[in-house]
């Protein structure tokens, strides 16, 4: 996989980004900042999902594609992981150390 195809992936799914999470994403990845971008997506998504569940939905959301969301998420995590291994490797230890403090 080409380094760059991701991001050329990602630029062309940053304007599915509700509101002003279009310029943030746009700021984030021209610092590279790919932590940055795949919390943003998540959030992103999370919010537009209860969103659209409303009954009157807000404007900026009315025309918001959740598949091009997921898809845009879902690349930004598959790439960071990509270049930060050990901090996926690190966010999965921890997690399970939770879940076991939890049972």
């Amino acid at each position: 996989m080409s380094m760059s195809n991701p991001v050329k992936k990602i630029e062309q799914l940053i304007p599915y980004l509700p509101g002003k999470d279009k310029d943030v994403a746009n700021k984030l990845l021209s610092k590279r900042d790919f932590e940055g971008l795949r919390d943003l997506t998540w959030s992103s998504l999370v919010i537009a999902e209860k969103k659209l569940k409303l009954e009157v939905i807000p404007e900026k959301y009315k025309n918001i594609d959740l598949d091009k969301l997921r898809n845009l998420y879902l690349i930004c995590a598959d790439y960071y992981a990509l270049l930060f291994p050990e901090d996926i490797v690190e966010e999965i230890e921890w997690r399970a150390s939770d879940l076991i403090d939890d049972y």
